[in-house]
């Protein structure tokens, strides 16, 4: 099996290690599955296999965090945020058939540019107000600019969080927010990748089995959510993010 997936064993460690860690965060705080993994993964997996790898958990577990309140709840936040949803899917798609053209040096800064963007929403964003007359250009805006991150690294969460931090959604909503957008925005992934090649025989193999330990951890963080402060592991999770960011951008520039 691992001739057929041409992996090494720290390979196969780093995988492991990497969507686990990341489906603790998506469990217990609702996002950071996509980042974490490929923060873990990208120093030892080639940048174009570690996104394809990412197709089939980001789908899964986001399908399992959407559905985790019953499929009613879902109503509202597809009434509120469908123009976000069909912006960032037409966008995404264009932008993941041709990710195979993109430079390594640019996916390498691509998705050191997503890391430190992330951790800058999550640290200095709290307080962030929109007006309503801006509510609906605002997803339109967050839709567009996640797809076009989206498509080229599988990361597209931070520009759908700043809108949704700007909404001041509570925690239910955010939830069922997070889970519903990521869900459907990530399908063009698995076309454009499956179009272009990145989505081949093994990696695709390897992206569903992918799914396994994405699974276990987003159960770990399920059950930790009432144990450990998600403040505490978020502070835990930017530090992290921030040094690989960095890293990734180190990279590109060498």
């Amino acid at each position: 099996m691992t001739d057929f997936l041409a992996l090494t064993p720290v390979q196969a460690a780093a995988i492991f290690g990497g969507l686990l860690l990341g489906g603790i965060s998506k469990g217990l705080i609702g996002i950071a599955l996509p980042v974490i993994s490929i923060a873990v993964m990208g120093s030892v997996v080639e940048p174009h296999r570690a996104i394809g790898i990412m197709v089939f958990p980001i789908l899964t577990t986001n399908m399992w965090l959407a559905l985790h309140q019953g499929r009613a709840a879902l109503a509202e936040p597809l009434r509120r945020f469908w123009p976000l949803v069909v912006v960032c899917l037409v966008t995404m798609l264009v932008t993941a058939i041709f990710a195979t053209a993109y430079p390594e040096r640019l996916i390498l800064f691509a998705l050191g540019f997503v890391m430190l963007l992330f951790v800058t929403v999550k640290q200095f964003t709290p307080h962030l107000d929109l007006p309503p007359r801006w509510v609906t250009p605002a997803g339109l805006i967050a839709g567009f600019f996640s797809g076009l991150l989206g498509g080229a690294t599988s990361i597209y969460g931070a520009p759908i969080n700043i809108y949704f931090v700007a909404l001041k959604l509570d925690k239910s909503m955010w939830l069922r927010s997070i889970g519903l957008t990521y869900s459907l925005c990530g399908l063009p992934l698995l076309v454009g990748y499956g179009l272009n090649g990145i989505l081949n025989g093994p990696t695709t193999v390897l992206s569903l089995l992918s799914c396994l330990p994405a699974f276990l951890g987003t159960w770990i963080g399920f059950k930790l959510q009432r144990r450990v402060s998600p403040d505490t592991f978020q502070k835990i999770v930017l530090i992290a993010l921030f040094l690989a960011g960095l890293n990734f951008l180190r990279r590109a520039l060498m």
